[in-house]
């Protein structure tokens, strides 16, 4: 594996981790409000 390849994969995996954490807590309370809801 090239330097290129693993800094790469390293920033697919970092964008990946942020939209995770930033994802999570939004569908989690929209889950929540929507059964809080109906």
């Amino acid at each position: 594996m090239s330097a290129q390849k693993i800094a790469t994969v390293a920033m697919i995996a970092a964008i990946y981790a942020v939209l995770t954490v930033l994802v999570a807590p939004l569908s989690h309370g929209l889950v929540r409000f929507g059964s809080r809801k109906f």
